[in-house]
């Protein structure tokens, strides 16, 4: 397996992620990244998509109150409605939405079918790709169509991973369905590296699970994010850490963190001059 890492570089010197956050098994906190790491690209003063693939829709659920009556991904596949009119603006100046839509259980069959066929998602990121720095992914557990689809439209892949020694075996299974989009499908699509998730600093376990991480897998974050009651209120809560007003809590910044390792990670060899005024604003 010869996973590509982190060799994309930022299009024009100008930031151009289309990053997909996915994981072979859930409860792994993979919405609650996608979600509080889109509010931090936002913060950053970065124009921010969040993509909600999801079925169960639950970003959609947290970033825009009685967002679920409005149309989104569903009824952009079925040609009902334009872009524009899927975006929706979140409370978060820079930061938007496009839910998955009107979506019943009964429908998700073909909604997975749609979404991997004919490059929906890769004309779609096209079609908005002047009006957004960034575009963040969020996929449904598991490797199905949905998060297929994602890899064929994205340009990197973040996968957390939930310290926990049941969890080594997946990561595998993930980074080979990785491997074969890179080969087959998407060839510019870049493995960002593995996210350790629900670390427990005072667990001898989480230490010795993430020891074998590092040693077995070349890519992996420097942040991580812990374990914490803060994290447990706002996930109960269903909002970003920001909306609970915790953006000062010690562990809120992680992900404001972990934004700036994944801006670090992508950007070109040298800053432009621009590329420094826009973090510096």
């Amino acid at each position: 397996m010869a996973l590509k890492g982190n060799g994309h570089k930022a299009r024009g010197g100008i930031v151009n992620l289309k990053l997909v956050v996915a994981s072979q098994k859930g409860g792994v906190g993979k919405t609650t990244v996608s979600m509080n790491l889109s509010v931090a690209f936002a913060e950053l003063g970065l124009r921010t998509l969040l993509v909600d693939t999801d079925p169960q829709g639950a970003i959609t659920l947290s970033l825009a109150k009685g967002s679920m009556e409005y149309p989104g991904l569903m009824e952009l596949l079925s040609g009902r409605i334009k872009i524009k009119d899927a975006l929706l603006k979140t409370n978060l100046n820079g930061l938007t939405l496009l839910p998955k839509g009107r979506l019943a259980m009964k429908n998700v069959p073909v909604y997975e079918k749609k979404l991997f066929q004919n490059q929906v998602l890769t004309k779609l990121f096209a079609a908005v790709d002047s009006h957004f720095d960034i575009i963040v992914i969020d996929t449904p557990a598991g490797l199905g169509m949905i998060t297929r689809a994602a890899m064929k439209a994205g340009s990197h892949v973040l996968v957390p991973f939930k310290v926990d020694m049941l969890n080594l075996r997946s990561v595998n299974q993930i980074l080979q369905v990785l491997d074969y989009v890179q080969t087959n499908e998407n060839k510019e699509l870049q493995f960002l590296g593995l996210l350790l998730t629900m670390f427990e600093r005072e667990t001898d376990t989480s230490y010795k699970v993430a020891g074998e991480v590092w040693k077995d897998f070349p890519l992996v974050l420097d942040t991580t994010i812990p374990r914490a009651d803060i994290f447990h209120k706002a996930s109960e809560l269903g909002v970003p850490l920001s909306f609970m007003g915790s953006a000062k809590h010690p562990e809120a910044r992680r992900f404001r963190a972990l934004a700036e390792e994944i801006l670090n990670l992508i950007k070109p060899e040298e800053d432009s001059e621009e590329q420094v005024v826009r973090r510096l604003l």
